[in-house]
């Protein structure tokens, strides 16, 4: 009878346990379609840097739009059937625009377009600038990409959605919103020594500056910058006339805005220009900054990691004077550095607050705590990278490399207008600045170019080139901020997923340090025995005569004897740094592959069988 009892009592509880479990899952719909109905698009975004969340600067630009702006989002169906990586990409795009939609209250209108082969719709995307995607052998192309357009006829494209730019995605969209929105596009005067455009080939940096601003070149003598330009870039302003000069300072003085890039050694243009007076420096006194073309900035931590040749061999060293900058290095309260992920510089130089200075500087990309100059005329002489890195002392506090010039100043021509200038500009002289100073200044030309963030091309491939730093985002950022564009800034590289191993890297580069001087040594001693060898059976012997006595023998194979043990000695230090450099490779391969799983599993194991023995020891 009992055992009656103890069926039917587990009879009931099976049923009440069905019974809560179709309650949970009624439940559960009932909130699925409450949440889906009251809370419409909301999300909880629990990323670290917010990649599902639209920034701040994307929402002002959606506040700015006063007249209808229609975005049509072109996707082929067969596209996605042929690559199905892309459907969710697409997805991600579609509910993005949807938001920007509601966001906007219903200014921006989206649409969406599914062009059949061969038809009108086919041929009015093809005439937007849209570009075809191969489909399959047979020729067949899709599309995947945006047209957008305004009241005025105005017209924004994005070709191709490319994913290697999906971290870009929202800079890419509310950009477009941005300048369908504006009616103006700032002018920038461009002043160069530097041949930007050689060749008929222009950077590609200045390629996707004109993606929002109209560049205007310059040369590299203007008596006077034209009304029509909203801003200045300088970019290696070396041997530049008076008259030029004095037209920057009064144009910096008056209101307008500049970025300059200085540089004491520019590496990627060979034979570049070089200071050889105090030109610009007399500018740069003016606007409270010093800047010695003689000194590099140095810096362990960031210091990027080349290939090189030594004896034949490649070896992987540490360049001290190619600096990667990451978060760590900029600063993140400006709009210009905020956000950004990657910048590499080449051989930069360093700026310094000069002492009593009206103006303010704030540092916008510097080295780590441990940076120090270095003397310029080892790199202009081709300095080994090896020997950089195994000299290098480590110095005590950031140099900075790029900082924004704010305030009131003085003109650098307190005399008046120098000779060779129109004299009818002394009656328009200013002593001071008529409105706060808004400059940024980088020690680094090098940074433009595209070896420095650009991807080159591999052959027979079609896709554009991709972006491995944000060098070309960092001009960008700094023209646009300076231009008044500041709704756009903090949109790029958002999203970045890459984080340097900042404790690895350290423990890496301390040895391979500890390895470069124990090479040093052995190396040196080696070269000493070779000379050794090299003179030993000549010396002190008649022209001819090449018989070695008994004890010159003896010498000559013990030092033989000892530049092979000194070879050896050299290969085992190789060795044990390649062992310790693979230990740890390996030990954060494990960290990162199997530790987490492991310890999940082992978790996983303990709670099942801590609860296998709680029913066991529950059991009648």
């Amino acid at each position: 009878m009992r055992a009656l009892h103890r069926r039917l009592d587990r009879l009931a509880r099976s049923r009440l346990a069905m019974l809560g479990l179709g309650f949970a899952l009624v439940l559960m719909l009932a909130a699925n379609i409450l949440a889906a109905t009251a809370l419409g698009g909301l999300r909880l975004d629990l990323t670290e840097e917010r990649l599902f969340t639209l920034s701040e600067a994307t929402r002002r630009v959606l506040d700015d739009v006063d007249e209808p702006i229609h975005l049509r989002l072109v996707f082929s169906r067969a596209l996605g059937e042929a690559r199905p990586a892309l459907l969710t990409y697409h997805a991600r795009i579609r509910e993005l625009l949807e938001t920007y939609r509601d966001l906007s209250g219903g200014r921006v209108v989206v649409e969406r377009i599914d062009p059949p082969p061969f038809s009108a719709a086919e041929d009015r995307v093809l005439a937007a600038g849209l570009r075809g995607i191969p489909v399959n052998e047979a020729g067949d192309v899709g599309y995947f990409g945006l047209i957008g357009t305004n009241a005025v006829d105005g017209l924004e494209v994005i070709p191709v959605f490319a994913p290697n730019r999906e971290s870009f995605l929202e800079y890419d969209l509310t950009r477009r919103i941005h300048r369908l929105a504006t009616a103006r596009v700032p002018t920038v005067g461009v002043i160069s020594t530097l041949p930007l455009a050689g060749g008929g080939r222009r950077w590609p940096s200045l390629d996707i500056l004109a993606e929002s601003l109209t560049l205007r070149p310059l040369g590299a003598t203007v008596d006077a910058v034209p009304p029509d330009v909203d801003l200045l870039m300088l970019v290696n302003p070396v041997g530049l006339s008076p008259a030029t000069l004095y037209a920057i300072d009064q144009f910096v003085l008056g209101g307008g805005r500049a970025l300059v890039l200085l540089d004491p050694l520019v590496e990627t243009v060979p034979g570049a220009p070089a200071a050889t007076d105090e030109g610009f420096d007399r500018l740069l006194r003016a606007w409270g900054l010093a800047f010695d073309h003689d000194r590099v900035a140095g810096d362990l931590d960031s210091a990027r990691r080349v290939t090189l040749s030594v004896d034949g061999r490649p070896t992987r060293t540490d360049n001290v004077v190619w600096l990667g900058l990451g978060p760590a290095n900029l600063n993140p309260d400006d709009a210009v550095t905020g956000g950004l992920g990657l910048v590499n510089l080449a051989s930069a130089g360093v700026l310094e607050p000069l002492d009593g200075a009206t103006t303010r500087i704030v540092p916008l990309l510097r080295t780590g705590p441990r940076g120090a100059p270095l003397d310029a005329s080892r790199l202009r002489d081709g300095a080994d990278p090896v020997a950089l890195f195994r000299d290098f002392v480590p110095g005590e506090r950031a140099l900075i490399l790029a900082a924004r010039v704010t305030g009131e100043t003085a003109t650098a021509f307190s005399s008046g207008p120098p000779p060779g200038v129109d004299p009818s500009a002394a009656t328009n002289h200013l002593d001071r600045s008529a409105a706060p100073l808004d400059l940024i200044v980088v020690a680094d030309c090098d940074l433009l170019h595209e070896s420095l963030w650009l991807a080159p091309r591999r052959m027979l491939d079609q896709a554009p080139p991709a972006a491995f730093a944000s060098n070309a985002d960092f001009a960008a950022n700094a023209l646009e901020n300076l231009a008044g564009g500041a709704a756009l800034t903090g949109l790029r590289a958002r999203g970045r997923m890459a984080r340097p191993l900042h404790g690895i890297e350290a423990m890496r580069r301390d040895a391979e340090r500890l390895y470069r001087t124990q090479e040093r040594f052995l190396q040196d001693r080696l070269d000493a025995l070779r000379v050794r060898l090299n003179g030993l059976a000549a010396s002190r012997r008649p022209a001819g005569d090449l018989t070695l006595s008994a004890a010159e023998r003896a010498e000559l194979d013990a030092a033989r004897s000892e530049a092979a043990r000194l070879r050896r000695d050299l290969r085992q230090v190789r060795g044990a740094l390649r062992e310790r450099i693979d230990r740890l490779e390996a030990g954060i391969r494990f960290a990162n592959i199997a530790a987490v799983p492991l310890l999940l599993g082992a978790a996983m194991t303990v709670v099942v069988l801590a609860r296998r023995r709680h029913r066991v020891g529950n059991r009648p």
